[in-house]
């Protein structure tokens, strides 16, 4: 037997285990909560503890990116900043990594604009000291493709910080798991990042063998030259080192 005593700090949720709901269903185990901001420490000096359970849904980013379609993305980037207003840190805590990744594979350009703001939003909120690392299986294609042909324009004024720490987020994500889908920012880089600041965070790509560089040139070719005359001379020079 070991003593609690021995431990300085024991943290816990509460659960609950949901029978199977069919013949061939599965038993879940429910968690209290949303992540582990909600974990409780057991205070070890008591012998009863008397908590109230924790909510684990916010259903109402849900509701915002369940409305969304092609002509009220703008308003729909508005409502959840309303929602930011009333409701920051549950609504922050919901627009995490997660929770993007169980919608993201929806075919609505709009739907997943929203995403990258969400992503935005969610980082931001992290601080500047703190890495913007996404989980390995992110698919951060399904994001950066969704930029084709992007403009701030069709979103509010004051998300241009947040669009652009997710883009950079996903940039640096999609490059250093050897993938081009990055490259995109080539086509949009004259409205979002004029003189490129983004290469400063690929300064450590390096790929590990002929096949990655030779793959990279022949995606650079097709994509970057035919943008490169919208790029001044100084910021082609620092994309060439």
């Amino acid at each position: 037997t070991i003593s609690v005593s021995n431990f300085e700090k024991i943290q816990y949720k509460y659960a609950i285990q949901t029978s199977k709901p069919t013949l061939f269903g599965e038993e879940k185990i429910e968690f209290e909560g949303i992540d582990t901001e909600d974990n409780r420490t057991l205070n070890i000096g008591i012998n009863d503890q008397f908590d109230i359970w924790k909510i684990r849904g916010f259903a109402f980013v849900d509701y915002i990116y369940d409305s969304i379609e092609a002509n009220n993305f703008k308003d729909k980037v508005v409502e959840y900043q309303r929602l930011l207003t009333l409701h920051n840190d549950l609504t922050i805590r919901t627009s995490n990594p997660e929770f993007i990744i169980k919608r993201i594979n929806n075919d609505l350009k709009e739907k997943r604009l929203f995403l990258c703001i969400l992503l935005g939003y969610y980082y931001i909120s992290k601080g500047k000291g703190s890495p913007h690392e996404l989980p390995n299986n992110f698919p951060s294609n399904l994001l950066l493709n969704a930029l084709e042909n992007y403009k701030q324009e069709i979103l509010p004024l004051d998300t241009k910080d947040q669009m652009y720490t997710a883009i950079i987020t996903l940039i640096k994500h999609n490059a250093f798991q050897m993938k081009f889908d990055w490259l995109i920012i080539f086509t949009i880089v004259s409205g979002v990042d004029p003189d490129c600041n983004f290469i400063e965070h690929l300064r450590a790509l390096k790929y590990s063998n002929e096949s990655y560089l030779a793959n990279f040139i022949r995606e650079a070719k097709i994509i970057i030259r035919p943008n490169i005359k919208s790029i001044e001379f100084e910021t082609y020079v620092k994309l060439a080192k």
